[in-house]
């Protein structure tokens, strides 16, 4: 009877070896799957960071690019603010004239002058606005020097007027000057 037991005990031992093994096998399929499925996602992954590099060095030739175009704004910026200056000085002088003549044409003049004023500062400020802002807003450049030009475009034109009618003025004065002098003779 001990020879009976001994043997169920083996056959149960067996048994549960076997169903252990099968157990086993069925978790190494399943391990084999999921490595696959890694190896796939890890081949995937791969690519992705190849075209993330890719996406990465074209950035940074974009933004070395656009680092070339801000330090060129930045030197026209400094010698647009020289001449700035300078058309200050002048502004300043034309002012003090502008104090001498009638009443009617030191309006419009002085209304022009305001104009140019503010486009100048607006010039000025966005300039600045331009420089301050990160590197992922510099994308903007082209817009913005396309605003300038414009904006240097309405300078011109108003300097071309204020030009006509200083040489009007001056007309004017020479003219006023004439008549006093053949009044006093």
């Amino acid at each position: 009877m001990s020879t009976k037991v001994s043997e169920e005990l083996l056959i149960d031992s067996l048994n549960r070896v076997y169903y252990g093994l099968l157990s086993l096998k069925t978790m190494y399929k399943l391990m084999n799957k999921r490595i696959e499925q890694l190896e796939r996602t890890l081949s995937e992954l791969v690519k992705k960071s190849a075209k993330l590099s890719n996406v990465v060095m074209e950035n940074k030739r974009t933004i070395e690019s656009l680092n070339k175009s801000v330090k060129d704004l930045e030197h026209r910026v400094s010698r647009a603010e020289e001449n700035i200056v300078a058309l200050s000085k002048h502004l300043s002088e034309v002012n003090d004239f502008i104090h001498l003549t009638a009443t009617t044409q030191r309006l419009l003049l002085v209304e022009q002058l305001s104009s140019l004023r503010s486009i100048i500062n607006k010039t000025i400020e966005e300039v600045h606005n331009y420089l301050n802002v990160s590197s992922y807003e510099r994308a903007s450049i082209n817009r913005d020097m396309q605003t300038i030009h414009g904006e240097l475009k309405q300078i011109r034109e108003l300097l071309s007027l204020l030009s006509m009618k200083l040489i009007e003025l001056e007309d004017m004065f020479k003219s006023s000057k004439t008549d006093m002098k053949v009044e006093v003779r």
